[in-house]
């Protein structure tokens, strides 16, 4: 029930706020990770996931909320005097990319047709807006995009594969300097992803997204961009891609595209950009 669940709540560190941690802790912790190494493949919520092992069930400490560790305070307001840290929440000012400059490439499937009606009446509807529905088949009525590749009921791996492909390869988006990876039921405020891209440079290789990792807590593993809140490539990033696709093929057609192209990346040497 709702008590018993209030009870369990721990809380956590923001990170952009910033946190310590003692000497004394920090030796504790490590104590118990080389006795015990942590055995979660995924890492997903790092915050929490730190919390909860510093918790150790109700053996270890809890957080102590301090006041002077800020996040999105005024820089110019009383209260941020009596910050020591403290982290813009604001975008910043960049600008703001063009949204003909953006392709909203939406990967859906025939069953799922529907839902692109509320991409079509949401943030679909944005004048000038270049959104291409990537599909298994040609709808004219909606329209979709056959993008070559059967469906599978998951991973979409080399479904991706070929759309970042088109984007790269098809004429009609040789202006695009930006292409945006999406689900059909991903949400997209494009006002504010037209300003958070302005602060990157379209020349160079950028993979945009909200990162999780993968075995990275025992030492291997790699970094990934979870594709269900979207992707976003600079215009150099696709073509750093084509060269990794060649030599880093989806060994399946079902095979989880967001982890299969985080691994590629990966050892290809190529770095994620956090952005949740």
């Amino acid at each position: 029930n709702r008590s018993s669940d209030i009870k369990k709540a721990i809380g956590f560190p923001d990170f952009a706020a910033g946190w310590a941690l003692n000497k004394k802790l920090l030796s504790k912790l490590a104590d118990r990770l080389e006795a015990n190494p942590k055995q979660t493949d995924f890492s997903i919520d790092v915050q929490h996931e730190i919390a909860m092992f510093i918790h150790d069930e109700g053996k270890g400490p809890t957080l102590t909320a301090v006041n002077d560790f800020c996040a999105g305070v005024d820089p110019e307001s009383s209260q941020a005097s009596q910050c020591a840290t403290n982290f813009p929440s604001s975008l910043g000012d960049c600008g703001k990319v063009t949204v003909e400059e953006i392709l909203f490439a939406v990967k859906t499937t025939e069953k799922y047709h529907d839902r692109l009606s509320v991409v079509k009446r949401t943030w679909g509807r944005v004048d000038g807006i270049v959104v291409t529905y990537f599909s298994n088949v040609s709808d004219p009525t909606i329209p979709t995009e056959d993008c070559g590749v059967p469906n599978v009921e998951r991973g979409h791996c080399a479904k991706s594969y070929a759309i970042l492909q088109k984007a790269l390869s098809d004429p009609k988006y040789e202006k695009i300097k930006w292409t945006l990876l999406v689900d059909d039921d991903t949400l997209i405020s494009v006002s504010r992803l037209q300003r958070l891209l302005a602060c990157y440079d379209p020349n160079e290789v950028i993979f945009l997204g909200e990162v999780y990792g993968y075995g990275q807590s025992a030492g291997h593993g790699y970094p990934y961009i979870t594709l269900g809140g979207g992707m976003a490539v600079s215009k150099a990033g696709l073509a750093a891609w084509q060269h990794v696709a060649e030599q880093c093929r989806c060994p399946s057609l079902d095979t989880p595209d967001d982890m299969w192209i985080g691994s590629c990346l990966h050892y290809s040497g190529h770095s994620l950009t956090h952005r949740p």
